[in-house]
């Protein structure tokens, strides 16, 4: 082969994988506007389709080569059972299979009945759609599955048809597997688009003076080459898109890049608990009748009552009654895990756990703290309180207005500490039995707010040298395990594997200990 055939063929390899990685990408990004609700202004070319497009390949044959296995298997023990029928039945055999994959692949269709997932507000609960929970990264574990039933399901048909092109079979059956596979491959960038591509938000730290009606914050969740679409909430508490330009953004700092669930979850759902601010200063919440509104006065004042007084209680309490400590302790700075099932061991006085069992049947529970009787627990439920019934089966919500991000314990009068989310910032909180709550407005000194980064942190520290933190699971490797250091010997409380365990507390007897676990599969 000559210099001028080499650069030919070269040049003929380059620019199918360029076409194929634009047509690609160009798909992805179409499905992700489709899917959110963003729809912007696309343009025919734009390098940003490449790029994603060369981003799903990869990701593509990463599940591919992970996948190889269970496909030679399957290959196998198809050809196995196709030897083993009796000839006249294969034909038919062939058909109902082909039927059935005909079936499924019609299934799969169903992500495209999903759209605007950006503007459906689940902040008063969750989705009825598990694509759109997927779609907005609430349920990671289902978008890994469709995106491998996908890629398997697009191999296993490809290998098929080429096995049945060289048999030279160029019946009506062949045609019909030929129009299943290809659906089957125009899905993959659709799937990728709508479940992977770029779910990273960068919150503005102001608003632009080109939009109008929405309050910060605000942030980019989508972008051509020409415009940016941000979200936000407007004065009555609705998630709301706006397109932008480009130069309209000019001098607007970046303050954080989060995931989409999260800023979903903690940023917008905080703006919207403020609610719309009233002319007497009251906070109304959010869907509730103006006939509420001087009760609502009341529950306000009960929240800013005191605002020095509350850093003060809240961290004398922590200190007098749960016997924490503030040391930084090498630990995880955000959570292992999200949430997820509550797990609980029981402590004896040489601090040796017994063999950790599941309480209820949640699955969406985080921070679980033990109540002031010892068998009562408390837990976040989607940003909301829940006390637990004795059967670990039956919950009761605890009603305040406020997002709470984490529980520090409970008190003898039954007072929750914790912290909430609030004008996008973390603040102590104490929610009373009565269901009144006082949030930290005041700036915390310098040692509360070593105190405060100390308690925002995985491990724990109690007095007595007992200290619960998270690590890598020893067993498996690829899970993380809650431990517990006393008395010089380290026990692992979880021994979860590969799944994700975390968010621990020690009750205030150090008897018993809570965790959550976030099973891997």
């Amino acid at each position: 082969m000559d210099i001028v055939t080499y650069a030919k063929n070269t040049a003929a390899v380059l620019v199918t994988l360029s076409t194929l990685a634009y047509s690609s990408g160009y798909l992805a990004l179409r499905a992700r506007a489709h899917a959110l609700g963003t729809d912007p202004a696309f343009t025919l070319v734009d390098e940003g389709y490449v790029f994603a497009g060369f981003r799903f390949l990869f990701i593509t044959l990463v599940v591919l080569l992970t996948l190889a296995p269970l496909v030679l298997a399957i290959r196998s023990a198809t050809l196995w059972f196709v030897s083993r029928i009796p000839a006249h039945l294969v034909y038919p055999a062939q058909w109902l299979s082909l039927c059935l994959l005909a079936l499924v692949t019609i299934m799969t269709l169903k992500i495209l009945s999903v759209s605007g997932s950006l503007l459906q507000d689940s902040s008063m609960g969750p989705s009825s759609s598990v694509l759109q929970e997927a779609i907005i990264g609430r349920q990671p574990a289902i978008s890994l599955l469709l995106t491998f039933l996908t890629v398997l399901l697009a191999t296993l048909s490809v290998l098929w048809l080429l096995r049945a092109r060289l048999s030279n079979d160029n019946g009506p059956f062949v045609w019909v597997l030929g129009v299943v596979a290809s659906i089957q491959i125009f899905m993959l960038p659709i799937y990728h688009g709508a479940l992977f591509s770029d779910r990273k938000v960068r919150v503005l730290a102001a608003s632009p003076d080109a939009v109008q009606g929405l309050s910060a914050p605000l942030g980019i969740v989508d972008r051509t080459s020409k415009h940016f679409t941000l979200l936000g909430r407007d004065a009555a508490g609705n998630r709301r898109l706006a397109t932008i330009k480009l130069d309209d953004l000019n001098g607007i700092p970046i303050k954080k890049i989060v995931s989409l669930n999260k800023f979903m979850e903690n940023d917008l759902v905080a703006s919207a608990d403020r609610g719309v601010e009233r002319a007497d200063g009251v906070q109304a919440r959010h869907g509730e009748p103006e006939s509420d509104v001087s009760q609502q006065a009341n529950e306000v004042k009960t929240m800013v009552l005191n605002e020095s007084d509350v850093n003060k209680s809240f961290f004398t309490m922590l200190i007098d009654y749960f016997n924490l400590t503030f040391e930084a302790f090498g630990s995880l700075g955000d959570s292992a895990v999200d949430a997820g099932q509550l797990w609980s061991v029981e402590i004896d006085a040489s601090g040796r756990p017994s063999e950790a069992h599941q309480i209820g049947s949640f699955d969406n529970l985080a921070w679980p703290v033990v109540g002031p009787d010892g068998s009562t627990i408390y837990a976040l439920q989607q940003g909301q309180i829940v006390r637990l019934g004795e059967d670990g089966q039956s919950t009761e919500t605890i009603k305040s207005d406020a997002r709470w991000v984490k529980l520090i314990g409970v008190t003898e009068d039954e007072s929750v500490l914790g912290f909430v989310y609030e004008g996008s910032e973390t603040k102590p909180a104490i929610l009373a039995k009565d269901g009144d709550i006082r949030v930290s407005q005041s700036p915390l000194s310098d040692e509360n707010q070593k105190r405060k980064s100390c308690l925002l942190q995985e491990a724990r520290t109690y007095v007595g040298d007992k200290n619960l933190s998270v690590r890598r699971s020893e067993r498996g490797g690829r899970g993380f395990d809650v431990f517990l250091e006393f008395g010089g010997e380290v026990f692992n409380l979880s021994d979860g594997g590969d799944d994700r365990c975390g968010q621990a507390s020690l009750s205030p007897d150090f008897r018993k200990a809570l965790f959550v676990r976030q099973p891997r599969y």
